[in-house]
């Protein structure tokens, strides 16, 4: 089974019809998988495909790079979980024990946090910053900039769930 959450991007114009064209290019990507393409090639290159039909959406409307959705997805294939994330939107692994966040916010926080790691800033500056939300990944730009993607799949046993979730 595949699972698509796509939230429009708040202050952005459209962003209902970017996250419904973003979930329904990317089906249709999607369902092109040929037998010998492996789920984690077919979700890279779904995502790639509804960026594509996003950005072209918005070039069409005058909007370019000003109209975008986030992006999580996620297939379950003989219980084994593969995912893929563009943006702020999250996929949680849920076990009985535990709740775990696959997935990395794509914004401005997160950079501004290897700074703080480095020495550069404090996290006092981060926590004062004003654009620390400002996604710096989404579906609609020219190029994605970041894709996070499961590394190999995950286990899901009995038991335990799979969340996609917005913010």
């Amino acid at each position: 089974s595949l699972v698509i959450v796509a939230d429009g991007m708040g202050g952005l114009e459209q962003g209902k019809q970017a996250s419904d064209l973003a979930v329904k290019s990317f089906i249709h990507a999607y369902k092109s998988k040929l037998p010998d393409e492996s789920i984690d090639a077919a979700l890279m290159r779904s995502v790639i495909h509804c960026n594509k039909a996003v950005y072209d959406f918005s070039s069409a409307q005058g909007l370019d790079g000003k109209l975008g959705t986030t992006l999580v997805a996620a297939v379950n294939f003989l219980d084994m979980v593969h995912w893929i994330s563009v943006g702020d939107s999250r996929i949680y692994h849920i076990k009985p024990e535990s709740i775990i966040c696959l997935t990395k916010d794509h914004n401005y926080e997160n950079d501004l946090l290897v700074l703080v790691e480095k020495g550069e800033l404090t996290i006092e500056d981060v926590q004062n910053n004003s654009q620390k939300a400002a996604l710096t990944s989404y579906i609609g730009d020219k190029e994605i900039a970041k894709i996070d993607f499961s590394k190999e799949p995950l286990k899901c046993s009995h038991g335990e769930k799979i969340l996609l979730c917005s913010e």
